[in-house]
C-alpha cells in the first residue's frame, strides 16, 4: 500500500500528469443544469431561426407556384412570403405556450391545438414545396431523354443517307443498262447487280431497325435507373425537409424546458441556503437581546430585595410586606424573540401541509411532480409549494 501511495504521489508530482486530472476533475464536477446545458440553449435559440429559413424556403416553392397561376409574380411572391411569416411566428408562440402550460399543471393547454395546425400546415407547405421544386429543376430524367432523341435522330439520319446513296446507285445502274427504257433482265450480269441493290437495302434496313431497338432497350434500362436515382433523390430532399421541421419543433420546446429546470434548480439551492440564513438569524437575534438585557445581568437591585443573590430581575424589588408584586425575571426574554417568530412560522407550515396530505404522502414516497400533480388534481406549482414548505420545515429541525 505504501509502494501504492508513493507511485501515486509521483505521478502527482508531474505537470502533465497532474494537468490532466484537473482536467479530468473539471470534466466530471457537478455542474448545475444552467451551466451543463447552456451551449445546447443557445445553439436551439439560433439554430430555430435557420431551420425556419429552411423551411420558408421550401413553403415557398409550392405556396409561390400555386399562386403563380392566378396572379402575377410581383403580387404572389409577396403573398405567399408572409403567410409563411406568419406561420412561422405562430409557430413560436403557440409551441412555448404549450410547453409552458404542460410544465406548470401537468397538461397542455387549448393553444396546443393551434400549434398542432401551425406545425400541420408548415409541414404540408414544406413537402409540398419540396416536390415541387425537385420536378421543376431535376434534369436526371429529362437530360437523359434528350440525349436518347439526339442519339436516334443521329442513327436514323446516318441510315437514311446510306439507303439513299444506295438507291441513287440502283438508278443509275439501271439507266446506264436501260435501252428505250426497258432493262434486259434476262441478262444474268444485270440481274445480279439488281439483286444485289436490294440485298444491301434489305442489309441496311435490318441494321437501322436492330440498332434502334438496342438504343431503345437501353435508353429503358437507363431511364429506369434515372427514375430510381431521382426518386431517392427527392425522397431524401423531403426526409430533409420532415426533420427541419421536427427539428425546429425540438428547438422550441427545449428553450421551455431549459427554462423550466433553470427555475426549479435554482429555488431548490435557495430552499438550500435559506436553512443556513435562518440559523444565523435567529443567533443574531439571540445575540441583540442578550446584549441588550446585559446591563440587568449583571447589576445589583438598588431597592430592598429578598436576597441578594437574586440577579437578572427587573430593578427596585421590595419587600414583600410592602404590598408589591413579585419582581419578574427578564433574562434573555427578548432574546428568545426570534425563536418565537420561527415557532410561528413552523405552524404556518404545518397548517399549510395540512391542506394537502395527500401531496405530502405522495412526495414522501418519491413520486414524481407532474405524477403527483395527477394523482392529487393540483398544479404542478402547488407540488413545488408543497415541497419547499416541507424542506423549510425539516430545516428547522
Amino acid at each position: 500500500m505504501a509502494n501504492i501511495t508513493k507511485i501515486y504521489r509521483e505521478i502527482l508530482s508531474r505537470k502533465d500528469f497532474q494537468k490532466e486530472i484537473d482536467g479530468a476533475r473539471e470534466q466530471f464536477r457537478f455542474r448545475p443544469f444552467i451551466e451543463e446545458y447552456r451551449p445546447l440553449k443557445l445553439f436551439a435559440r439560433w439554430g430555430r431561426w435557420l431551420l425556419a429559413l429552411f423551411s420558408i424556403a421550401t413553403g415557398l416553392g409550392f405556396l409561390f407556384y400555386s399562386l403563380a397561376g392566378a396572379l402575377p409574380y410581383w403580387v404572389a411572391f409577396p403573398i405567399a412570403l408572409s403567410v409563411l411569416l406568419f406561420i412561422e411566428l405562430l409557430k413560436n408562440s403557440s409551441v412555448g405556450i404549450s410547453a409552458r402550460g404542460y410544465y406548470l399543471n401537468g397538461k397542455f393547454p387549448l393553444v396546443s391545438l393551434l400549434a398542432a395546425l401551425a406545425f400541420s400546415l408548415s409541414v404540408f407547405l414544406s413537402l409540398n414545396g419540396v416536390q415541387s421544386l425537385f420536378e421543376r429543376h431535376s434534369s436526371t430524367v429529362s437530360s437523359f431523354e434528350e440525349a436518347h432523341l439526339a442519339q436516334s435522330d443521329s442513327i436514323a439520319k446516318a441510315y437514311e443517307a446510306k439507303l439513299e446513296k444506295l438507291e441513287m446507285e440502283k438508278v443509275g445502274f439501271e439507266e446506264s443498262v436501260s435501252w428505250l427504257g426497258k432493262i434486259d433482265v434476262s441478262n444474268k450480269d444485270v440481274s445480279a447487280t439488281l439483286g444485289s441493290f436490294t440485298s444491301r437495302r434489305e442489309r441496311l434496313e435490318k441494321e437501322k431497325t436492330d440498332k434502334l431497338a438496342g438504343l431503345e432497350k437501353e435508353y429503358e434500362t437507363g431511364k429506369t435507373k434515372a427514375l430510381e436515382e431521382s426518386e431517392l433523390n427527392l425522397w431524401l430532399w423531403v426526409s430533409l425537409s420532415a426533420f427541419v421541421e421536427a427539428a425546429i419543433l425540438a428547438c422550441l420546446w427545449f428553450l421551455v424546458y431549459y427554462a423550466y429546470r433553470v427555475q426549479s434548480e435554482s429555488e431548490l439551492f435557495l430552499a438550500e441556503s435559506q436553512k443556513w440564513w435562518i440559523g444565523i438569524n435567529d443567533l443574531k437575534g439571540f445575540a441583540d437581546a442578550f446584549l441588550a438585557n446585559a446591563g440587568n445581568l449583571f447589576a445589583y437591585p438598588t431597592g430592598t430585595v429578598d436576597s441578594p443573590s437574586r440577579i437578572g430581575f427587573a430593578q427596585g424589588a421590595k419587600k414583600k410586606e410592602d404590598g408589591d408584586e413579585k419582581p419578574e425575571n427578564t433574562l434573555f426574554k427578548e432574546g428568545f424573540k426570534g425563536v418565537q417568530d420561527v415557532e410561528k412560522e413552523r405552524e404556518e407550515l404545518r397548517a399549510f401541509l395540512a391542506k394537502y396530505p395527500e401531496v405530502v404522502k405522495c412526495i414522501e414516497e418519491g413520486v414524481s411532480t407532474n405524477q403527483t400533480s395527477k394523482v392529487c388534481g393540483v398544479s404542478t406549482s402547488t407540488v413545488h409549494n408543497v415541497k419547499r414548505c416541507l424542506r423549510t420545515l425539516k430545516s428547522y429541525k
